[in-house]
């Protein structure tokens, strides 16, 4: 059993990245399952490759709908953040990203937080196209989809874009 881990105060960390358009297997900001989304519709679901959106969504009536889920890294090298290089000082596990070892250059094991999002389409069914997502950041892929950690002593603020 591990002990309890408290983030440092204004302890920072990015999921994914707002610029990518198309999966990047092996980049240290989108591996495979990093980002999900997955239409929830009987008898299956239809779920995106490497990260990005489902084609062929025209309405996801099964709870919990049309989900988006970022996973953030959970190995840290204990060196602050920094926003020349945002990505440095976390990574995730090598090999599987949620329960694979930390890296050497990241030994500190990180709690490991998931974030999901729920979007409710039953009340625009009928309202828009098939393959018609966008992301706030002008992104149509969902690849770009990305989370930001912030730790503070009042709360820890999690923000997805």
């Amino acid at each position: 059993m591990r002990a309890p881990f408290e983030f440092p105060e204004g302890f920072r960390m990015i999921a994914g990245s707002m610029y990518l358009r198309a999966p990047l297997e092996h980049s240290p900001t989108n591996k495979d399952n990093i980002t999900q989304w997955i239409c929830h519709e009987s008898p299956t679901w239809n779920q995106g490759n490497g990260g990005g959106f489902p084609t062929g969504v025209s309405s996801c009536n099964d709870y919990p709908y049309f989900n988006g889920a970022i996973h953030f890294p959970h190995c840290w090298n204990g060196k602050d953040y920094n926003a020349a290089k945002p990505y440095a000082h976390t990574s995730y596990p090598v090999g599987d990203i949620q329960n694979g070892p930390c890296p050497d250059s990241h030994p500190i094991r990180l709690p490991h937080i998931m974030m999901e999002n729920d979007f409710d389409l039953s009340g625009i069914q009928g309202q828009f196209q098939e393959n018609s997502f966008v992301l706030s950041n002008g992104d149509p892929t969902g690849y770009g989809w990305h989370a930001d950690f912030v730790s503070s002593t009042m709360s820890a603020m999690l923000r997805s874009h």
